[in-house]
């Protein structure tokens, strides 16, 4: 956690900042403002890849990518 937290710290106060994991699929989560937690859509189709929300996905707060970085880290591997 200290190297992401050290590379957060330099970033501008404006930085906007989103999400996306894969495996054999891409995994975009939206962070939208008001969400318990953040919402993940899975697309299986990579070679038909489009944005999947239309706001939502960068925020600048630096609690929420922090809060996703820990769920991301828990989720299992495939």
């Amino acid at each position: 956690m200290g190297k992401r937290s050290e590379v957060m710290g330099r970033l501008p106060g404006n930085t906007r900042n989103g999400f996306i994991t894969f495996d054999s699929r891409i995994h975009f989560y939206s962070l939208q403002e008001g969400l318990s937690q953040a919402q993940m859509l899975i697309v299986s189709d990579i070679k038909a890849l489009s944005r999947p929300f239309m706001g939502g996905m960068m925020v600048f707060s630096r609690m929420i990518v922090d809060s996703q970085v820990m769920e991301t880290a828990k989720m299992p591997q495939h």
